[in-house]
């Protein structure tokens, strides 16, 4: 069997040329197209893309609802309260998405 692994001089060169500050809207986009494609590679279906979409959207409430405990535990209630209910809204996306069935495999429906 062919291993995929890089090799460490060529990993690390690709990893001095990348600048992870660089929040840009192409670059994001790029790259998050680049990360889909490869999962896509690795499955038959959208599975993969639903489970990978709950999994960020999990990590967007607890990054929401974390701010948003910090700013009110310091007494900015009306910031702390603004990051809290977007936590709210990406849980209603959360629960709109895991009411989507994507088939018979689909583990994460809520039934």
């Amino acid at each position: 069997m062919m291993s995929t692994a890089i090799p460490e001089e060529i990993a690390q060169e690709c990893e001095d040329q990348v600048d992870i500050h660089d929040n840009s809207e192409e670059r994001l986009t790029e790259l998050a197209c680049r990360l889909v494609n490869q999962a896509n590679d690795l499955t038959d279906g959208p599975l993969l893309n639903k489970v990978m979409a709950l999994d960020i959207l999990s990590r967007l409430i607890e990054w929401h609802t974390k701010i948003g405990t910090e700013l009110m535990e310091k007494g900015e209630d009306r910031s702390g309260v603004s990051w809290l209910r977007d936590a709210g809204k990406l849980q209603s996306a959360a629960s709109l998405l895991t009411d989507v069935c994507l088939g018979p495999d689909d583990f994460t429906v809520h039934g």
